[in-house]
């Protein structure tokens, strides 16, 4: 949407209570968005054999929310542990699935979250070994509700009495028909409570907000809160149920502090050490693949962060899919729950070869809110309409008493110049109205697109989910730099269409004025009025926006990568400094888009024809593909280059240290351009 808001993100990195790099972020709210939708259809749909797309939007998140920097570090680092230590309006993100260097966050690191907020959390520490016993509490739904979910209370039950020949201390309690009043009652008992069954944390009603039991009573929030402040809470909570650890932002209202609405906020406000759920829908077997693999790493005494982290692989192994990838941690990753095969909540000691975790803080700095001055205004007279008489009045005397003083004033010489407002003026009024055309003609087009797609799919070769339609793209300077740096601005334009040229699979628009930009708009757009094909005129389906913007601190540069709709998928800025050319600071900041742009919009397509020498993709002369151009695959790295193109294929040629490599394709292929 072109009214989304903005928010600007501070990330700041450190080992050891040391910062490594912090940075800021600014990104389009409805880019967040569409990620996370995208990936929870993927769940929703119960695609299990969807790893590489699940890599793939894994890749278009890392770049949306990663600076580029901090994707390197996580890559280099040597470090086991990584703490999340998120903003409470960020939390619903999966960060787990940043996908950099072809692997998940979640699969690289051990990790755990912690939520950064104004409310006081319940303080429970943890000594070396405090811990005399380990009193476990399987809840189940009834056999004839839930099958899967009562065979996994047994097989974990046994589990954990398998163990009492080593350890005595270790004890197990399972119960399928529990009502509200049980757990509130028992649940100072255990140390660890595993809950089986189904969830609702997304239901509109609070009393329908947790987990459902046997009798058609749900556990809530609300039942947590209830709990006596000095209640002995279990130090974790497994909740194996769909969707259980969503927080829905983490609902701490201001005023209500003390009164989270969502069992996984609930708990961790109350104390408890750790809280594992899932965020997404789990399917068939899923579940109990992860009780079976979780636990007997937890109790090998591996801290519960790595456990976590080789349940997720050995379910990937055993044929889970995407689903493993539902389970999150918030906790310290590093707190052990076994040691010598005896019950013991500790903290290892650290390694002293390197920084064994890492910290990555990531806070909302400010939302901008698309709001112009007069609909401010407009928003305050419209709550007071006394004050909007009064105002207008006022407003009115004034300019009718300026208009007689400036008049008596002027000589008629001075009346003549007035007439000729400034040149730059002229220029900025002139190129602003023209910015806000092409912005109208955009956004209708698109509607357009959406409510005609035949007459798009005429200027296309394919339709389908997976393949790239053609992005064409056009470099558009504001009108504060064409008309205060018209000497530079062919500079500016030149070194930003370089590099999409060379670094970047997107057709490009020609460079051109904003009237020629305009009427170009309005040739497209008359053309799906009428129905006709497009042909070979394009409307810029993403625009390299360069601006100058004036805050209260100063000014700053900007560039904007806008799509058709107005909606603004990334925004990269810096303070201008006017003793610095402005072209050569506009250079780096237009490196970085493009490294997000190579990112989260690869070339796409489906392979039509595959050999040990040639690949034909569905990818025609539209995409403007040029022979001996290189790609590499988004995650087998296999080297190509462009062969042939024709009206709806390409021809790829394999480089022949590849070829063996070749074999293993499927019938999806990700690109990125090489140069």
């Amino acid at each position: 949407m072109a009214n989304s808001p903005e928010i600007t993100i501070s990330y700041n990195l450190s080992a050891c209570g040391a910062t490594i790099y912090e940075r800021k972020l600014t990104i389009s709210s409805r880019s967040i968005e569409k990620h996370c939708n995208a990936i929870n259809k993927l769940f929703e749909k119960n695609n299990n054999n969807k790893v590489n797309s699940l890599k793939y939007m894994g890749i278009k998140l890392c770049n949306t929310l990663l600076p580029e920097e901090i994707q390197t570090r996580l890559k280099d680092s040597k470090a086991e542990h990584l703490r999340l230590e998120l903003d409470s309006s960020l939390i619903h993100i999966p960060w787990e699935l940043i996908n950099i260097n072809d692997e998940l966050i979640g699969d690289r690191f051990s990790i755990g979250r912690k939520i950064i907020t104004d409310c006081e959390v319940t303080e429970r520490k943890s000594t070396a070994c405090e811990t005399q016993s380990l009193n476990t509490w399987i809840i189940t739904q009834s056999l004839e509700y839930l099958n899967e979910a009562t065979k996994e209370g047994f097989w974990l039950c046994d589990k954990i009495n398998k163990l009492k020949a080593n350890s005595p201390e270790i004890n197990c309690s399972h119960d399928s028909d529990v009502i509200v009043s049980d757990i509130i009652e028992r649940i100072i008992q255990f140390d660890i409570l595993h809950f089986a069954g189904h969830s609702d944390i997304k239901s509109h009603k609070p009393e329908e907000r947790g987990w459902k039991l046997g009798n058609t009573e749900f556990f809530t929030a609300n039942d947590v809160n209830e709990l006596p402040s000095d209640t002995k809470l279990p130090s974790l909570i497994v909740s194996n149920a769909c969707d259980s650890a969503i927080t829905n932002q983490w609902e701490w209202q201001h005023e209500n502090p003390k009164n989270p609405s969502t069992l996984p906020a609930a708990f961790i406000h109350s104390g408890v050490h750790h809280f594992i759920g899932t965020i997404w829908k789990i399917h068939d077997n899923s579940g109990i693949l992860f009780t079976q693999s979780f636990y007997q790493q937890l109790f090998s005494g591996v801290p519960i962060g790595l456990a976590l982290k080789h349940t997720r692989k050995e379910m990937l192994n055993k044929g889970a899919g995407i689903c493993r990838s539902s389970y999150i941690l918030y906790g310290d990753p590093k707190i052990c729950y076994m040691k010598d095969k005896k019950p013991c909540l500790y903290l290892p000691e650290q390694k002293a070869s390197h920084e064994n975790d890492l910290t990555l803080t990531i806070k909302v700095e400010k939302i901008i809110e698309f709001r112009g001055p007069f609909q401010k205004i407009k928003e305050f007279f419209e709550n007071h309409p006394l004050q909007q008489l009064l105002f207008s009045s006022l407003i009115v005397s004034i300019l009718l008493l300026c208009a007689v003083i400036y008049a008596v004033s002027l000589k008629p010489q001075d009346i003549r110049s007035s007439n000729n407002v400034s040149s730059k003026d002229n220029c900025l009024e002139r190129y602003k109205y023209i910015e806000a055309q092409i912005d109208s003609k955009l956004l209708e087009i698109s509607k357009l697109r959406k409510d005609h797609p035949v007459t798009h799919i005429k200027m296309i070769s394919t339709n389908d989910s997976w393949t790239s339609s053609p992005l064409y793209v056009a470099v558009v300077l504001s009108s504060e730099i064409t008309c205060s740096f018209s000497d530079l601005t062919e500079t500016i334009a030149v070194s930003i269409e370089k590099e999409i040229l060379n670094k970047l699979w997107f057709p490009l628009i020609d460079r051109m004025k904003h009237v020629n930009l305009l009427d170009l708009v309005n040739g497209v757009y008359q053309s799906y009025l009428l129905g006709y094909p497009v042909g070979n005129f394009h409307a810029p389906d993403m625009r390299i926006r360069v601006e100058l913007k004036q805050l209260k601190e100063g000014y700053i540069v900007q560039i904007r990568a806008i799509k058709i709709t107005g909606e603004v998928v990334i925004t990269f800025q810096k303070s201008y400094d006017d003793s610095i050319s402005i072209a050569s600071q506009v250079k780096p900041l237009s490196q970085e888009l493009i490294q997000f742009l190579k990112r989260t919009y690869p070339l796409q397509g489906k392979i039509l024809r595959l050999t040990d020498t040639h690949v034909t993709l569905n990818i025609g002369k539209n995409y403007k593909l040029k022979e001996n151009e290189k790609f590499q695959t988004c995650f087998d790295n296999i080297v190509m280059t462009v062969s042939a193109t024709s009206e709806y294929t390409s021809s790829f040629r394999i480089l022949e240290e590849n070829k063996q490599a070749v074999q293993n394709m499927k019938e999806e292929v990700c690109l990125y351009k090489l140069y």
